[in-house]
């Protein structure tokens, strides 16, 4: 297996646009940071915001993750500060368990080291277990958390 980060084109990055954006509008719902209304225009609206120049946002990179001839997923990055901040990373449903994940962290490692970062940061939505795993599994730590608690109108929690 060779695994690859190349460049998108134009089509790219359409194509993950289309998967992303949506994806993430999801992921705010479910997190409990937005409201169901509305939350697709929010998703895109921060994607706009973030990468105002598309693929040619400064500091932004937006990259095919290429195993072998076939497309295996997308990875989005960016420098920020003394970090590379990884801000999506989708590896196709149908290719995942097949070290694919692994090897792009290798990847993303030698891309810090290149960009002269100290570190990798990324975030993970509480409900996702297995990113999560998949995260310490391949040498992240905890740096902190955020906490949520649904509050529920028909009982009062008693709080000691």
């Amino acid at each position: 297996m060779k695994v690859a980060l190349t460049e998108m084109s134009d089509l790219d990055y359409k194509a993950f646009q289309h998967i992303s954006v949506p994806s993430y509008a999801i992921e705010k719902v479910r997190n409990f940071d937005w409201p169901e209304e509305g939350a697709l225009e929010r998703s895109q609206e921060t994607y706009e915001n973030l990468l105002p120049d598309g693929l040619q946002t400064k500091d932004h990179f937006v990259r095919n993750i290429m195993n072998g001839e076939q497309k295996a997923g997308f990875v989005w990055f960016a420098v920020q500060e003394n970090h590379l901040y990884i801000y999506d990373i989708r590896v196709f449903d149908h290719l995942q368990n097949q070290g694919i994940g692994k090897e792009v962290m290798n990847l993303l490692n030698e891309e810090g080291k290149l960009l002269g970062v100290e570190n990798i940061k990324l975030h993970v939505f509480g409900f996702n277990k297995r990113a999560f795993k998949f995260y310490e599994r391949v040498g992240f730590e905890i740096t902190s958390y955020t906490m949520n608690q649904v509050i529920d109108d028909s009982e009062t929690p008693q709080l000691s």
